[in-house]
């Protein structure tokens, strides 16, 4: 039953994780849509292309905890 709760928690996480970047790129693409003439566009635009990969990243492990889950 342990192993189940700290599973349970282990996704929790991720979730938590996946919903704080998904705020954060949605919130850089607002700013890079208000400040298009800006010099630090550039700089915007890898965090944002950074972010979403960071994100598939944890969606891909929530995944497979989720499958891990369903195994138990």
């Amino acid at each position: 039953m342990a192993k189940l709760d700290e599973l349970k928690e282990e996704i929790i996480l991720f979730r938590s994780l996946l919903i704080t970047m998904i705020i954060i790129v949605v919130s850089l693409i607002g700013w890079i849509a208000q400040h298009e003439t800006s010099s630090k566009l550039i700089y915007a635009l890898i965090a944002v292309i950074f972010l979403c990969i960071v994100i598939l990243w944890l969606l891909k492990i929530t995944v497979k905890k989720i499958k891990l889950l369903r195994d138990l």
